[in-house]
């Protein structure tokens, strides 16, 4: 059969020719039998060659080429993905270990193939590169730097893949106790507990809180995922539930009244995109630990917890508040505390641990109380006194003659006609009972109390339209059988020009009766600053040895022990009109040191860079007249110390330290006898040397009026000392210049608009602060 598709040429078809059966034999015989007879030679045939474009080797390596690039970037994007986000594939059932392992497969079987493939491309063309003759080597050049840079790419980037995967946490969990951020609201502001280790809680306390916006996007969300979180809710631990706001703080406060431990919880709602299912988990945080409290208590009342605040009742409210359990708890050794009992900025009271005070006025109080012996804070609670629906009344007692009395009631706010007024009279130290009674028409009247004690007055009264109202007096003490003295006790040397208060850090030391000193001479100066209760007829007296001492001024008593044994000061207060009389004896004590050292610095302990101070340590006294001053051994606290110097007395200049940015420096010297005794002094403040602020000088030579025109050339020049590092002029209108050294202190500059320009220098040197000065200049 002939094949339809065999040509001749491209446009006609070969016609196949007929051959005779019997020639064909004849043919086939012939040659058998004798020579071989030559046929005619038929043509070739043509093999066809379909008609299109013919892909080409290099073509099919390009392609592979690029279907390996795709694959390598979504291979790299999904590793990439899984090392970010591990704890989002929890869903399908993988744990952050299986994850782990996972992950490390991946990537050693993806960066081996790159390495491989790097490596094989390398490999070949540059043994191509070699060994090919007469052909073009830009291809294989181009080839074997592809293959380097994906060789070196495998093996910097698999590196660091694998260190990143190994790195991973695989039992991480919530870190639940940097989840939520706590404030306690003080009078200064919101105060972080967690960053203030010295911060006590004392309640009563209010405090806020913020959610840790960072910690719960990368530790809660992926833990979860895939999820829609519906709500955020904390719990105070005291029965308070707080909703967390879109800016991540929650909407309200925590109030915590009572001493004790309040676990915090973080529980957020949320809604599963897959099963849609709402779950809730909770957080366990940390304890909020309250070390102590201060009880409140209301008289013919109760203070209930209100939204952030303690609510008193209606005004006028006489509150008791008692800090003692502080002092207790915490361990003070001094009852340090200030009390101030309405926010009003002053201090209402010191150094007492019960306050009563009457809050007279209805509003909402900012109660603040420090306690310098634990930090610095000012810790603040809310308390608001309701708006009554009777008039307030305030009542006060005056001191007529001892226990002689004048009650008065004061009636304020709303108006009303008071039909009577009912005035009882409670022995607060025998649990408030009722001493007597008394009915008066009038809101005056006058008492004599029966006796020594501490009284308050109450008052009940009813309004013309039946309403019943209430208040009561501060604590009156009455009676009094002595006198209470409160005074200070200073000291100085014989050769001390200053006087010296006793407290815990002084050599001299006074224990409450007996005071003990160390050197002779001492002058003692006792200052008298309170006498309770008030008297116009009492007479005030000190007595040394029995002898009177006249007061220096008003309550000021000087004296002078010169002797070891026997000395005694007495403290006496007399009233002959009521017979009344207090005395207070102070012992003296002498425990004469060997060596008490003195020293004195001039002219103060605080100054600017240079700071040139003269310490003075002449007037250290010996006890024993057998003794005698060797040396001094000097430490300035600066890194400068002179051993073993003669000088009782050395000058020493201070500079500022710009390198450590320091400032504070803390001397002493010292002193060994003949005898091998020795003490060492340092000064009660320390040597605080400031930095030094300069003023630098511009002044505009070419227009000293400070007034120009606009086009003017204006020059500049600036006063300076030293070698500056650079000079920068800053000319108000957008143009800046810089200059080496001094080379910039004359320049030039040129305005262009109507307007008043700021002229600005900075100069910087190398060991001491910049100097900036500012001129004005006018451009009309």
């Amino acid at each position: 059969m002939v094949d339809p598709f065999l040509r001749k040429n491209s446009d006609e078809q070969v016609q196949p020719q007929a051959v005779p059966v019997a020639s064909t034999q004849t043919q086939s015989a012939t040659t058998t039998q004798g020579a071989p007879i030559q046929q005619p030679t038929a043509a070739t045939p043509k093999q066809w060659v379909p008609k299109g474009k013919v892909l080409s080797l290099k073509t099919i390596l390009f392609g592979c080429l690029g279907f390996f690039v795709i694959l390598v970037g979504i291979g790299a994007l999904v590793l990439y993905m899984m090392v970010q986000n591990p704890d989002q594939y929890s869903n399908i059932g993988l744990d952050r270990a299986t994850i782990q392992i996972l992950l490390q497969t991946f990537a050693l079987l993806f960066f081996g193939v790159l390495f491989f493939l790097g490596f094989g491309l390398l490999l070949v063309n540059g043994y191509k590169f070699i060994t090919v003759k007469n052909k073009p080597r830009l291809w294989y050049i181009t080839l074997s730097l592809i293959g380097f840079v994906v060789l070196l790419f495998s093996i910097w980037t698999g590196a660091a893949v694998l260190n990143g995967i190994s790195n991973l946490e695989v039992n991480r969990g919530v870190d639940a106790s940097s989840l939520v951020v706590p404030y306690l609201v003080m009078k200064d502001g919101p105060t972080n507990i967690l960053t203030n280790p010295g911060l006590a809680l004392i309640a009563p306390a209010s405090m806020i809180f913020q959610i840790n916006g960072n910690l719960f996007t990368r530790q809660v969300i992926p833990m979860l995922w895939p999820v829609d979180v519906q709500s955020v809710t904390m719990t105070c631990g005291n029965g308070t539930t707080l909703v967390m706001k879109t800016d991540g703080s929650f909407d309200g406060s925590c109030t915590y009244f009572n001493k004790g431990d309040y676990p915090i919880t973080l529980s957020v709602t949320h809604v599963n995109r897959q099963t849609t299912e709402t779950l809730t988990n909770t957080y366990e945080m940390w304890l909020l630990s309250f070390v102590s409290e201060i009880t409140v208590s209301v008289q013919d009342g109760e203070i209930v917890a209100g939204v952030g605040e303690l609510v008193a009742g209606k005004a006028p409210r006489k509150i008791t508040w008692d800090a003692s359990a502080v002092f207790r708890d915490l361990g003070l050794p001094d009852y340090r505390i200030v009390w101030d009992m309405d926010g009003d900025g002053k201090n209402d009271a010191e150094n007492v641990t019960d306050v009563t005070w009457i809050y007279n006025e209805p509003k909402l109080y900012s109660v603040v109380v420090r306690f310098p012996g634990i930090n610095t804070f000012a810790y603040t609670f809310p308390l608001r006194i309701e708006q009554p629906d009777v008039p307030i009344c305030i009542l006060s007692a005056t001191q007529i003659q001892w226990t002689n009395y004048r009650i008065q009631a004061q009636m304020t706010g709303r108006t009303a006609k008071i039909d009577a007024y009912n005035f009882s009279l409670l022995d607060v130290a025998n649990s408030r009972a009722i001493v007597w009674k008394q009915q008066s028409s009038t809101n005056t009247i006058d008492y004599s109390f029966p006796g020594q004690g501490l009284y308050a007055i109450k008052l009940d009264f009813v309004t013309s339209d039946g309403r019943a109202g209430t208040c009561e007096s501060q604590n009156i003490p009455v009676g009094q059988a002595d006198f209470t003295v409160d005074y200070n006790i200073f000291y100085r040397g014989a050769s001390d020009t200053s006087w010296t208060k006793v407290d815990d850090t002084t050599p001299v030391v006074f224990d409450g009766t007996t005071l003990t000193i160390q050197e002779l001479p001492t002058i003692i100066q006792v200052r008298i600053t309170d006498i309770q209760p008030i008297s116009a007829t009492a007479n005030t007296a000190l007595f040394f040895n029995g002898t009177a001492i006249l007061a220096s001024n008003d309550n000021v008593f000087e004296l002078r022990v010169n002797k070891r044994n026997n000395n005694t000061i007495s403290i006496v207060v007399d009233d002959p009109v009521r017979s009344a009389k207090a005395k207070q004896d102070i012992t003296i004590v002498v425990d004469q040191a060997p060596v008490v050292g003195k020293l004195e610095i001039r002219p103060d302990t605080v100054g600017s860079d240079p700071f040139t101070v003269t310490f003075d340590a002449s007037t250290t006294v010996l006890s024993d007249p057998t003794d005698e001053i060797v040396y001094f051994s000097w430490n300035f606290g600066d890194g400068v110390v002179k051993p073993n110097v003669s000088q009782s007395v050395i000058v020493h200049t201070y500079r500022y330290n710009y390198d450590t940015e320091n400032g504070i420096f803390k001397p002493s010297v010292e002193i060994l006898t003949k005898k091998w005794r020795s003490i060492v002094i340092r000064p009660s403040d320390d040597i605080i040397v400031k930095k030094t602020v300069d003023e630098l000088v511009i002044r505009i030579d070419s227009h000293p009026t400070q007034i120009a025109k606009i086009g003017d050339t204006v020059s500049f020049t600036l006063d300076i000392s030293g070698l500056p590092e650079k000079i920068v002029w800053d000319f108000g209108d957008g143009d800046t210049l810089e200059f080496p050294w001094r080379q910039g202190v004359s320049t030039s500059h040129v305005f262009t608009q109507n307007k008043e320009y700021s002229i600005k220098a900075i100069v910087t040197y190398e060991n001491q602060p910049s100097v900036e000065g500012r001129i004005v200049l006018k451009v009309q």
